[in-house]
């Protein structure tokens, strides 16, 4: 098995088409209701929606082997899977997090500029801005969620087939505790089955 042929990574690179429509609803969420204060609102939704994803990412990164709300137990992970997960603790996976932080800060503030351009989206809302406020936070957090995941992702897919052959495998332990893993834990999630007998090697 090669990292390309990993269908956990190629489905959380796929999660970025949701990128877009959580920006288009974080454009929707800000036009509801009169703003308060530039000077409050920013910040607010910077430390719910950024900050946030950033942290996860820089100290337990998001465990990519979990699908909706079912995510596979550390020991059923191949040995493979354990490797893949060392490389998303890798300084550059950091920095490139670090960068699309930046990039995510740009988009806030061109959103929060010029979101009166859907004005007429928003009016089908109740226009009370706190319900504006929380719609904005909701979906740029996701926005962020679905821009750094699959960014990581693709990172990984970069990864020379030999450098990860040398890639230490993390161990069930270390991937409880220094992952973010959602989701109902299960042993196998049948439609994504990678085979089990290198997991079983290797436990």
């Amino acid at each position: 098995m090669t990292i390309r042929s990993e269908p956990f990574l190629w489905i959380h690179l796929g999660g970025i088409i949701m990128f877009p429509v959580m920006l288009g609803i974080t454009l929707i969420g800000l036009g509801v209701g009169d703003r308060y204060s530039y000077w409050v609102e920013l910040p607010l939704l910077i430390a719910i929606a950024v900050f946030p994803i950033l942290l996860m990412q820089l100290y337990r990164p998001f465990n990519i082997f979990s699908v909706l709300f079912l995510s596979l137990q550390p020991k059923s992970l191949t040995e493979n899977q354990r490797k893949i997960l060392t490389l998303f603790q890798r300084k550059q996976q950091k920095v490139v997090n670090l960068l699309a932080t930046a990039s995510m800060l740009c988009n806030l503030g061109l959103l929060y500029y010029f979101f009166p351009g859907i004005i007429g989206l928003a009016n089908l809302f109740p226009q009370q801005r706190i319900l504006g406020l929380a719609i904005a936070s909701v979906a740029f957090l996701g926005s962020n969620l679905f821009f750094q995941i699959p960014l990581s992702a693709f990172q990984v897919l970069l990864t020379n087939e030999s450098d990860f052959a040398q890639t230490k495998q993390c161990t069930p332990q270390e991937i409880a505790s220094n992952f973010t893993t959602p989701g109902l834990k299960v042993s196998t999630i049948p439609w994504l089955t990678t085979s089990t007998v290198e997991a079983k090697k290797t436990n």
